[in-house]
């Protein structure tokens, strides 16, 4: 079974409703929707009369008492019953055939974490552009400290890995998920992206990683780089040029970044 791991806090229902019903019509239909909710007075009363009309033993809602991501899914973690933990946010949504693409591709290259290409969308559902991560193993090692290799509200991932390397670390909120790569990384779990476009992610204003935020989420992930130079062996040539270059992002948006990252490959 798959545990899919649903954080809410102030959603606009329209978005939740798409998100939603992504999950409800997969074609891998052994799955646990997991709704982790951070209770607030305006949003409650609204937010349970919202999930009356799901009639669906495989959603449950789970009461988060911890603001932060990272807090909130380690709370949607703890309460799963799946083999397999995946993630997806409540403004994005999925193909419908995500699932059953990622366990195959899972199993083909007998991979422990698992993502995929990833459409970026505007407001009113519209692609604005798309984001194409290295697909294999190797490709993925090789790019992990230059930047964050995989789509975090595309990931499917075994529980018995983070059995091992620990939840998510609420030090890194914001680059909890990049800071958790690094400890898989390390541990020697083996990682993967399914060349296919399964998510379908907004662009919301107040994003860490392409809002009004960016630069702040950029500082998070070179404090992931630092951890993951000292403490987890990410000192090969390329780790180090990769990570003293880092701070050049800094002064460069999200939208110009994507259109360096495209004519130098760095996407891929």
């Amino acid at each position: 079974m798959i545990s899919i791991i649903l954080p809410i806090w102030k959603p606009k229902f329209n978005e939740l409703k798409q998100c939603i019903e992504s999950l409800i019509n997969q074609t891998y239909s052994k799955i646990e929707i997991i709704l982790v909710y951070t209770s607030t007075k305006d949003y409650d009363e609204k937010f349970y009369s919202f999930l009356k009309q799901y009639v669906d033993e495989r959603i449950k809602v789970v009461k988060n008492e911890k603001l932060g991501l990272a807090n909130a899914l380690n709370e949607g973690i703890k309460n799963a019953n799946g083999e397999f933990i995946a993630r997806i946010d409540q403004d994005d949504y999925c193909d419908n055939k995500r699932f059953e693409m990622q366990l195959k591709f899972k199993k083909e290259n007998n991979a422990n974490i698992i993502g995929s290409w990833a459409h970026h969308i505007a407001s009113d559902g519209t692609i604005i552009s798309n984001t194409q991560k290295p697909t294999t193993h190797n490709e993925i090692r090789k790019k992990m400290m230059l930047h964050c290799p995989m789509s975090h509200p595309a990931i499917l991932m075994d529980r018995k890995m983070l059995n091992e390397i620990g939840l998510y670390d609420p030090n890194f909120e914001s680059a909890e998920d990049y800071e958790l790569y690094f400890r898989a990384m390390n541990k020697n779990f083996r990682f993967g992206n399914v060349p296919e476009y399964l998510v379908f992610t907004r662009e919301n204003p107040d994003s860490m990683t392409r809002g009004s935020k960016w630069q702040k989420q950029r500082r998070l992930y070179m404090k992931a780089k630092t951890k993951a130079l000292k403490e987890y062996n990410f000192v090969k040539p390329l780790d180090v040029l990769y990570y003293l270059i880092t701070p050049v992002s800094y002064v460069v948006s999200p939208r110009m970044w994507r259109k360096l990252k495209r004519l130098t490959g760095w996407h891929k």
